[in-house]
Formats: structure tokens, sequence, C-alpha cells
């Protein structure tokens, strides 16, 4: 129904700021659920003249695949063969995550995206300042289009894996210096 409400809204020509139908009314544009400025949901919401179930469906199974595709580039960039790569782009669909919230599409929209944001993320990690610089503002815009999907523990979820994964990269290049300082 929100999903509905939006397309019909931008169709005629309205931004959905506010939606009176739920709830005696309420914000619409600033829930962060309603998907509203979702790239992909916004192409959807312009092109399909009428939302069904299946479009949503369609929508979830699109997703699966790009977290698939996702997962495959990601380990491809750490130097993984094809076919474990491959294997391994087939688990990450198909785990817990994707699988038992496949009618959770905010959830599915944004977990789709942490394979690519990490790709980019691993490689401005791993460039000089100038050359990194690219891959971060590729992450940071990933991450925030994926945002706009509209589920935020997920979002805080892929902060917190970046968060840590930063940690752990200063935690071993100290480990490294200390190390040849040893020697």
């Amino acid at each position: 129904p929100t999903y509905t409400f939006a397309a019909r809204s931008l169709r005629s020509g309205i931004l959905p700021l506010w939606n009176p139908t739920l709830y005696s009314g309420m914000p619409f544009a600033a829930d962060n659920q309603s998907g509203l400025f979702y790239p992909i949901n916004l192409l959807i919401f312009l092109l399909v003249p009428h939302l069904t179930y299946l479009t949503m469906e369609l929508l979830s199974v699109l997703h699966v695949w790009w977290a698939g595709v996702g997962m495959y580039i990601l380990l491809r960039t750490m130097n993984v063969r094809r076919v474990p790569a491959f294997a391994s782009a087939l688990a990450w669909m198909f785990s817990d995550g994707f699988v038992i919230h496949f009618g959770n599409y905010n959830l599915i929209a944004v977990a789709a995206w942490l394979p690519l944001i990490f790709a980019m993320f691993r490689k401005a990690l791993a460039q000089k300042w100038k050359e990194g610089l690219r891959y971060a503002l590729a992450a940071g815009s990933l991450w925030g289009a994926a945002a706009l999907a509209g589920h935020a523990q997920v979002t805080l979820f892929i902060g917190l894996w970046l968060g840590g994964y930063s940690l752990f990269r200063i935690l071993e290049s100290g480990y490294c210096e200390l190390k040849r300082s040893v020697r």
C-alpha cells in the first residue's frame, strides 16, 4: 500500500510528503521505510502503472540476484578464482537473510548492496590517498543509495562492518610496523 500510494502520488505530479490514509495521517517522505527516494523504487513508481504483489516479488528477486553479482565482484577483486567466487555468490544470495526475509523488500534492497560497498571500500583503503578517493566516493554513494531503500538496521550494520574493517586495517598496519621495527 505504501508503494502504491507513492507511485500514484508521483505519477500525478505530487511529492508525497504526507500520507493522509495511514493512522489518520502521517509523514511519508520522512519515513525511511517508505523507500521513496531509492533510485530503483523511483523508476518503478514512475514506470509501472499498477504495482502488484508480483512486481514487489520481482523487485526482491532482482535484489537477491544483485546481491550475488556484488558478492562475485567483491571476491574477484580479492583474487578469488571464478568457481569459488561463483559458489560463494550463490551462498550469499541464498543465505538466511535473503531467504527468510524475502517479503521484507527494504531489508533485501539494502543488504544487496553490501558486497559492492565493501569492494569499493577495500579498494579505497588499498590505494594511495588521491587514487583511493574515487573508490571512497563510490563506496559512500552506494551506501547512501542503499540507505534510501529504507532499512535503517541493515544500513547501520553496513556502517559497523566498514568501521570494524577499518579498525582491523589500522591494527594490522600498526602490527606490521611494530614487527618491522623489532627486526
